[in-house]
C-alpha cells in the first residue's frame, strides 16, 4: 500500500504542475510570445531546408516537397535519441526514390540535421534567458 500511495502522490503532484502550466497559458502575453516563437521556428526550419537543397542543387519543388514530407513523417517513428540515423536514412530513402545522387542526399541530411540541433540549442538558450521575463 505504501508503494501505491507514493505513485498516487507523485501523480497528484504531476497533475498540479500541469494545472500550473495551463494557467500560465491563459495569459495573452504568453500566448502571443509562444505563437511568435513557434512561427519563427518553422520559418527557420523551412529556410534551412530550402538553403541546403539550393546549395546542393536539389532545386526541384518536387524534391523539396517530398524530402520535407518524408522527413517529418519518418521523424515521428520511434528511434534512437534525437533521431540520429533514422533522419539520415529517411533522406537517403527519399533521394533513392527521386533518383538523385546519394552523396548529395547524405550531405543534405547531415547539414540539415546539424543545423536543427544547433537551432534547438540556440532557441533553448533564448527561452532560458527571456523565459524568466515572460513568465513573471
Amino acid at each position: 500500500k505504501k508503494i501505491q500511495f507514493k505513485i498516487f502522490s507523485r501523480f497528484k503532484i504531476f497533475l498540479n504542475k500541469m494545472n500550473e502550466i495551463f494557467l500560465i497559458l491563459k495569459k495573452p502575453r504568453v500566448l502571443i510570445a509562444l505563437f511568435v516563437f513557434s512561427i519563427s521556428t518553422w520559418i527557420l526550419e523551412g529556410f534551412v531546408f530550402y538553403q541546403a537543397a539550393y546549395d546542393l542543387n536539389l532545386q526541384s519543388p518536387m524534391t523539396l516537397g517530398f524530402l520535407s514530407y518524408d522527413l517529418f513523417i519518418d521523424s515521428s517513428l520511434p528511434s534512437s535519441p534525437a533521431g540520429v540515423g533514422v533522419f539520415e536514412a529517411s533522406v537517403l530513402f527519399a533521394v533513392i526514390t527521386l533518383s538523385e545522387d546519394l552523396s548529395v542526399g547524405l550531405s543534405f541530411a547531415i547539414i540539415v540535421h546539424f543545423v536543427q540541433f544547433f537551432s534547438i540549442i540556440l532557441m533553448s538558450l533564448v527561452v532560458i534567458i527571456f523565459g524568466k521575463l515572460l513568465f513573471k
